[in-house]
């Protein structure tokens, strides 16, 4: 090889060496992530955006060693970005073992609304983005641990269960009680609570063991799941059911074996959105997304292969279902776990993919104009920030940075 070209490939490759050197010495140094730095994450563990878009509501929970507890926070934001403010520091938001908040939006966007403590009960609280003083909403003597406003914003439905009696309470209190995993648990009722100062109206028999429900468009009814017993293997019962806001006889909509739950309206009032094991009743039976005439009929079951289904919402439209599903194992090698944000359309069961790049994403909310969707999402080096979309463009947008100590941190993909 002729030397000059020789010498001309050398000096490439020092002046590479150099470069990347350079380059080398300019980035920070990334340090240990270590139990200490785990003892002090932070973590977002509910996300709801206000139903005119402008706002998101979010809890963050942040660990406190000398209190051995999870202490956690409301904050709202600007969906556009900006700056968040606290909200609502006078309530204990519930948090055994952990946050447990349960936020929702008043249908006027007025008011943020959680599960929070009432001496040793949870309960609903209401607290307004005016930074006017919280209020309690129910009282109920076993506590709340589900709510939904209804949409003219005048009640709320919400989960209790039914008091132990005497004789329950004493055997408890017994130190030689011994808890059974097969006995019956006292009954989960649905519950009705007029804003107006009314007494709340029980709409559900003790035979039912409601575990999720939804309004409808109209106000009128409820659809709810609901095993017919308690214990261990109830949950892989359920079945679908709805009841008119004013009392009644529960009218079956989904009589079928496996699980059959988190039914959802959708904004029409045609159908209800569910998940189901589509009959399976194991275990680790995946869950697939499956709509249903609200009145009842044929059963439309969307098959994820693999996937598994948690939290969904409608689109504004009544054609789409937005939802987050996980994919298990990656199978090509490079990832362990995906979960992302993707959007199914009702009338062909195609299914669209919305964010690019490994990320687990949760519970994905609305603005009632279709717009605007905010969601949790871990980018791998992250716990979870809050993210809004641009549905028109899919473009979406990372609002907090609740662990920054993290980006000096060597961590591993998902």
């Amino acid at each position: 090889m002729n030397t000059r070209i020789i010498s001309v490939l050398v000096s490439l490759a020092v002046l590479a060496f150099s470069s990347e050197a350079r380059i080398a010495a300019q980035r920070p140094t990334l340090q240990p992530f270590t139990l200490d730095d785990e003892m002090k994450m932070r973590a977002i563990v509910d996300v709801r955006i206000s139903p005119d878009g402008e706002r998101v509501a979010y809890v963050l929970s942040t660990p406190s060693l000398t209190k051995n507890e999870h202490e956690a926070a409301l904050f709202v934001l600007p969906s556009r970005g900006g700056a968040s403010t606290r909200l609502g520091d006078a309530v204990h938001i519930f948090n055994t073992p952990v946050p447990r908040p349960q936020l929702r939006w008043s249908p006027d966007s007025s008011t943020v609304s959680l599960v929070g403590l009432a001496g040793d009960r949870p309960q609903v609280f209401a607290i307004p983005i005016s930074g006017a003083a919280p209020r309690a909403l129910t009282a109920a003597p076993e506590g709340v641990f589900a709510h939904e406003w209804s949409p003219d914003g005048k009640s709320l439905a919400y989960l209790t269960r039914d008091g132990m009696t005497p004789d329950e309470v004493r055997r408890r209190q017994d130190k030689s009680f011994v808890i059974r995993a097969d006995a019956p648990d006292p009954a989960t009722r649905l519950v009705v609570q007029p804003l107006d100062g009314s007494a709340p109206r029980v709409l559900t028999p003790a035979a039912h063991y409601v575990d999720g429900f939804s309004w409808s468009p109209d106000g009128r009814e409820l659809a709810y799941s609901a095993a017919p017993r308690s214990g261990f293997s109830a949950p892989y019962e359920t079945r679908l059911y709805a009841i008119p806001v004013e009392g009644g006889k529960p009218r079956a909509i989904v009589d079928r074996t496996g699980i059959n739950n988190g039914p959802r309206y959708s904004p029409d009032g045609q159908w209800l959105a569910f998940t189901t094991t589509n009959g399976k009743t194991d275990i680790m039976a995946s869950r697939s997304l499956a709509i249903v005439p609200a009145r009842g009929g044929t059963i439309h079951t969307f098959v994820m292969d693999d996937a598994w289904v948690n939290e969904y919402t409608w689109a504004r439209d009544s054609k789409s279902i937005y939802f987050e599903a996980n994919d298990g194992t990656f199978s090509r090698g490079e990832h362990m776990f995906d979960q992302p944000i993707a959007r199914l359309w009702v009338a062909d069961g195609h299914a669209e993919r919305l964010v690019a790049g490994q990320t687990v994403d949760y519970a994905p909310t609305i603005s009632n104009d279709g717009r605007w969707l905010a969601y949790k999402a871990a980018e791998g080096r992250t716990v979870g920030d809050v993210f809004v979309m641009d549905t028109a463009t899919k473009h979406a947008t990372k609002l907090t940075d609740v662990n920054p100590e993290l980006h000096d941190r060597a961590l591993g993909d998902l």
